[in-house]
This record gives C-alpha cells, structure tokens and sequence, in this order.
C-alpha cells in the first residue's frame, strides 16, 4: 500500500559538489515521495573550476550519502543547461519523465512536488514550475553566518593543501573521502593547470 503523497519529487542543482543541505532536500523528499528523481546540472559543460564534477561523480557522491535502503528510490538523469527557460523547464520535465519511465510510472499519472528553498538569485528556478507542488525548508541553511554555498566548498577544495576537514559542518564524511580521491585524477590536475 503507498502511503506517500507524492509519486515523485524533483531535486534540480549543480551539485558542485554536493553538500549537506542538497542530501537533507533529497532525504525530505524521501519522507514525502516514492522516488526522488535527482538532477544534476550543467552537464554539457567540461571541468572548470566551477564544475568540476561531471553528471557520473555527483551521482556517486550524493548516493553515497544516501542510506543504502533507500538508494533504489533515488533515480538520477542529467540536465542540460539552456538559455531560453522554456526550453530549460521542458528538459526538467522530459528529464523526469524518463526517471519515471525506469521505474514504470507514466509521467502523466505521476502527482509531483519539485525539492529546493528560495535562498537567493540563484533559486529563480523554483518560480518555473508552478505545476508542481513545493517541498522546502522554511529557512535557507547558514554556516558561520553565512548561506552555504558550493562555491565555498570549491574554493577550499582548489587550494593546494588538502583543508576538506574545515568542511566537515557543511559536507559529510563521505562526501570528504569522494573529494580527496577526486583530488587525485587526473580531472583535479587538469582543473588546477589551468588555474
């Protein structure tokens, strides 16, 4: 018997990398939904400093900090970015459609709600599907004072002594690990050459 109100929630984000707040939207979304379809974005872009991971690192790491129970109902595809936000909205939806289709659910059957929290400019997203229902946190999450912010995980990651441990309120353990074994391929090194 299904006991969740949701047959899908949506969580859209860059992921780079993934930190504590994007595992507790998943993780809500959980409670709330059958599946949790994931996905990650611009992933048409090459490694840069500001995407660093490609689709397949992020979905390894935010599995990772997924109980392993639960694992199996968190799907993940890739989302393109575009310029034109209609484009964009019909990718997140076509994108979710064949999550959904993995898992026998016709799209159009499927009650959906979309995971995220209005914190800045950067949440604009959230206003594009008004079709959806909205599951967030009252609050955006703060670290020091200040909003958490990927690219701060970034900036400790690219430095050239390993300080991931100052991270451990905002990224994980496991999160930690995946981040020191990145540093050592040969994506890490191809990022830092060109800094």
């Amino acid at each position: 018997m299904n006991t969740f109100k949701y047959t899908a929630s949506i969580f859209i984000g860059r992921c780079q990398p993934p930190h504590i707040p994007h595992i507790e939207h998943i993780m809500r979304g959980l409670e709330y939904s059958e599946h949790v379809v994931v996905l990650p974005g611009s992933t048409q872009e090459t490694r840069t400093m500001k995407n660093p991971l490609n689709f397949f690192e992020r979905a390894d790491i935010i599995k990772s900090n997924i109980p392993e129970a639960l694992r199996y109902r968190v799907l993940f595809r890739p989302l393109r970015d575009f310029k034109d936000n209609d484009k964009w909205v019909h990718e997140v939806k076509m994108q979710t459609l064949l999550a959904l289709e993995t898992v026998g659910v016709p799209y159009n059957d499927a009650k959906i709600a979309l995971l995220g929290t209005h914190k800045d400019e950067s949440s604009w997203y959230l206003r594009e599907f008004p079709f959806y229902d909205h599951i967030g946190h009252a609050e955006p999450l703060h670290h020091n004072g200040q909003l958490i912010s990927a690219t701060d995980i970034r900036n400790v990651l690219f430095q050239n002594e390993d300080h991931l441990d100052e991270l451990r309120d905002i990224i994980s353990d496991i999160t930690i690990q995946k981040l020191r074994d990145f540093r050592k391929t040969d994506g890490w090194h191809i990022i830092m050459s060109k800094k």
